[in-house]
């Protein structure tokens, strides 16, 4: 049986800075690199043709999913998988053999571990990177939503892709969301009552640190659908805005609400560790950290399918400053004791 091949597919403009270490990661592994420009005034059409990449230019309609459907199109039939990658990403130079096995899976479609470095941290969320040919399109005009087929089932891979885009330094990420509040309020227009949008606009308010808009959003929401689904997908968002304003007994109750209903759930656990450090509830903090530590590590270590986003994936360092401090404050505050411990 012959070989699948991929055809990289990507929608650019004005990437210059960050396209060349892009096209370094992958152009061992890939068949092709289908390339559409959007609007671009710097070298990136450049390094694309430097690159081999098969170009086209397109008009952008502020619309990410206008776009990268248009890109998809512009694959070329005699390539038997499409990968979906960014420029302000790149492949692990050391899972390369794994991205080739990944192509050559039996699954119409396989998801990579994204790890987005942010100002804080690092994130870390499944997504789905290949798939076959006309498997896939996109709807949505800006964290656009990959539609398929709700009965397959995909595989996961084990290689990684890093993600850049959430730390660019201040000037340019102020840009970013900007743009990125922009098109999901026009989304919003046309479905006020979106979940997936609403979430959405909530993660770009708290990219903005925009926490009483998160918290009145979230508990307009609340009012008006109710629904338990919709809920879960913008409560942490909703959590950790209320530890920001030190609303911490809010944040206990529906810290403690959530993790009823998700109690494996890696972020919660470590929000209300935070949470009960600062009611100086330092056994139970001990035990929240406990939990959080076991469940990342179990995660580290042994791929799981998930569609959330891990925004504490490289909290370690931190969980056990937190716990330090924890055991430090609860022994001289005669709250904890060594017998505790």
């Amino acid at each position: 049986m012959a070989e699948k091949t991929v055809a990289a597919c990507m929608i650019v403009k004005d990437e210059e800075k960050l396209l060349p270490q892009c096209l370094e990661s992958i152009k061992d592994v890939v068949d092709a690199v289908v390339l559409v420009d959007t609007g671009s005034t710097d070298r990136t059409m450049e390094i694309a043709k430097e690159y081999g990449c098969i170009i086209h230019e397109h008009p952008w309609q502020d619309d990410y999913s206008e776009a990268r459907n248009y890109a998809l199109a512009k694959v070329p039939d005699d390539y038997d998988r499409i990968f979906v990658i960014d420029a302000d990403e790149k492949l692990y130079a050391e899972d390369k053999e794994l991205f080739r096995q990944a192509v050559q899976a039996d699954e119409k479609m396989v998801k990579f571990r994204v790890y987005s470095e942010t100002a804080t941290g690092m994130a870390m969320h499944w997504m789905i990177r290949i798939w076959d040919r006309g498997f896939v399109h996109y709807r949505g005009r800006k964290h656009n939503q990959i539609v398929y087929h709700q009965e397959c089932i995909g595989g996961l891979s084990e290689a990684r892709l890093h993600h850049y885009g959430y730390n660019l330094g201040k000037e340019a990420m102020e840009r970013k969301w900007r743009e990125a509040v922009k098109l999901i309020q026009m989304q919003l227009q046309d479905e006020p009552d979106n979940a997936f949008y609403t979430a959405n606009l909530i993660q770009v308010y708290r990219c903005q640190e925009r926490w009483q808009d998160i918290v009145d959003i979230f508990e307009s929401f609340r009012a008006k659908k109710g629904g338990k689904k919709e809920l879960l997908r913008m409560a942490l968002d909703y959590i950790f805005s209320l530890i920001y304003l030190r609303r911490f007994d809010e944040a206990a109750a529906y810290c403690t609400r959530y993790l009823n209903a998700e109690p494996d759930d890696i972020d919660a656990w470590y929000y209300m560790g935070l949470i009960t450090a600062m009611q100086e509830d330092y056994g139970k903090c001990l035990y929240c950290f406990d939990k959080y530590l076991r469940l990342l590590h179990t995660a580290q270590s042994k791929a799981q399918d998930s569609s959330k986003t891990v925004y504490t994936w490289g909290a370690e360092s931190g969980a056990y400053g937190v716990i330090g401090r924890a055991i430090y404050r609860g022994i001289q505050r005669k709250k904890l004791s060594i017998v505790n411990l």
